[in-house]
């Protein structure tokens, strides 16, 4: 049974630099099919009408809500594996994506004054992306601007962030200088700005210690914290993206094999 701890707080991260340069070699496919993939979704959801948003001068959606709905919906169909060096032993660890998990990540939890429809947690992906949920009708949350528009905008740039470089931390909160509710397992920090973070925790339990399944639980782009302070870097030693569906996968970095 899968099981989620943690209860996010509105708190962030800490720091360490990390060499993942994109690789994006296919195992099982041809490359140019997995370079396509955005391309595809989005031409498809084009023709729904699903898409109507545009974007503005800072090249961030004038629909953030929609657009990190859409991102999400892409995310769902892959699971990435990463896997990195610590004490001369090889760890594990695979990233999903359940649609369930999105309402929390999107900050939906603070807007507590806000009247939106009844709707399903796992349904609430689908709700934005058929109009039924809209960012008009957020923004008027009290604590739009300081808690919910900073975890849009990492949820937009999610899957740029997980593929490109980024930093991987332990997540030790005890180091801090500050306090902190956020319960996590590991840290990912982006490594070129703007900073955002993004925090995983262990979602099913398994014999193996080395090989984990994880869950985001937490994301928001950089505010008055540094949620790198102190925090111990592990080195990635190879970036993979699995398509749930057919099981292709793509490399997007190695160095276990020299294949960079």
């Amino acid at each position: 049974m899968t099981s989620y701890r943690g209860v996010e707080a509105v708190d962030w991260f800490g720091f360490s630099r990390l060499w993942s340069l994109p690789v994006g070699y296919a195992t099982t496919t041809s490359r140019i099919d997995s370079l396509n993939r955005t391309k595809t979704l989005n031409e498809s959801l084009a023709t729904a009408g699903l898409l109507f948003f545009c974007k503005g001068d800072d090249g961030m959606s004038t629909d953030i809500l929609y657009e990190a709905a859409l991102t999400w919906k892409e995310l769902m169909q892959f699971n990435y594996v990463f896997t990195y060096g610590y004490k001369k032993q090889l760890h594990t660890i695979t990233l999903a994506f359940p649609p369930e998990r999105f309402p929390h990540l999107a900050g939906f939890q603070y807007l507590t004054d806000v009247s939106l429809p009844r709707f399903n947690r796992s349904k609430t992906l689908d709700m934005i992306l058929r109009k039924k949920i809209m960012l008009s009708q957020i923004e008027k949350g009290s604590q739009y601007q300081e808690s919910v528009k900073p975890r849009l905008e990492a949820l937009v740039r999610l899957k740029q962030t997980i593929e490109q470089d980024f930093i991987l931390h332990s997540y030790m909160p005890r180091f801090y200088s500050f306090s902190t509710q956020i319960q996590a397992d590991y840290l990912i920090s982006k490594a070129t700005p703007p900073i955002d973070f993004i925090f995983i925790i262990r979602s099913t339990s398994s014999g193996d210690i080395s090989v984990c399944d994880f869950v985001c639980c937490s994301a928001f782009t950089q505010t008055d914290r540094d949620y790198r302070e102190n925090q111990r870097p592990r080195t990635i030693l190879k970036k993979e993206r699995i398509c749930v569906s057919t099981s292709e996968t793509v490399i997007l970095y190695d160095r276990l094999t020299g294949q960079e």
